[in-house]
């Protein structure tokens, strides 16, 4: 099956990512359901059919960023296995990355977080062992439009460090226009609810600092 991510053209400019050459740069790509139908279980991820435009989009994106930015990069895919896929969605992104020619040394796989809480939550652990060994200056967030405002909401919160700045980048919602309503409306109602429990959801993550 040809790849869905051919030879990244017109790279866009991240021109607010600013560096010396020894620093490190992390992008962290949130995932979502790879595949546009569901599939039988004991088939693997990548052989499943046609994949999702917006999964493919905050793939691309990461990896439009990766070849912008100078100096060192790594990306993080995280998403969990949900029941009906045989591997996460991390490995799925992986895949992809992989095929642009981004190597495995350059790819952190988180497969535990199944909620935009919890990418934040573990990949924070994640850019906190980076930061030991590596001088991160820079933290870039991908998802796609319509899941941005929540993703500002949730990472701005578990993401408060002086030592790198925080950035967001969107992808490409690359869905019908009665599909992205449903989706904004959806996203609303996430955050409202997070607004609501906003203590009881961030008061434990945020008590172990980077």
């Amino acid at each position: 099956m040809s790849s869905l991510l051919s030879v990244i053209d017109n790279i866009p400019s991240a021109s607010e990512i600013r560096k010396p050459s020894k620093s490190l740069t992390v992008i962290i790509v949130l995932g979502c359901p790879p595949f546009k139908t569901p599939a039988n279980s004991d088939i693997s991820l990548t052989h499943r059919g046609e994949l999702d435009a917006t999964f493919v989009a905050r793939v691309k994106k990461a990896a439009e960023i990766f070849y912008e930015t100078p100096g060192r990069s790594v990306i993080i895919p995280t998403g969990y296995q949900a029941a009906r896929y045989a591997e996460s969605e991390a490995v799925a992104m992986k895949t992809l990355l992989l095929e642009q020619n981004i190597t495995s040394d350059n790819i952190i796989l988180e497969e535990e977080a199944d909620s935009t809480v919890q990418n934040a939550i573990k990949t924070r652990s994640v850019v906190r062992n980076l930061m030991k060994t590596n001088n991160v200056v820079n933290v870039v967030i991908v998802t796609s439009s319509f899941h941005m405002k929540r993703s500002r909401f949730i990472f701005s919160r578990l993401f408060q460090c002086d030592e790198f700045q925080l950035h967001f980048e969107a992808a490409e919602n690359n869905v019908s226009d009665s599909e992205l309503q449903s989706l904004l409306e959806l996203e609303e109602k996430c955050i409202d609810r997070l607004e609501h429990h906003r203590h009881r959801i961030f008061e434990e993550a945020v008590k172990e600092q980077f």
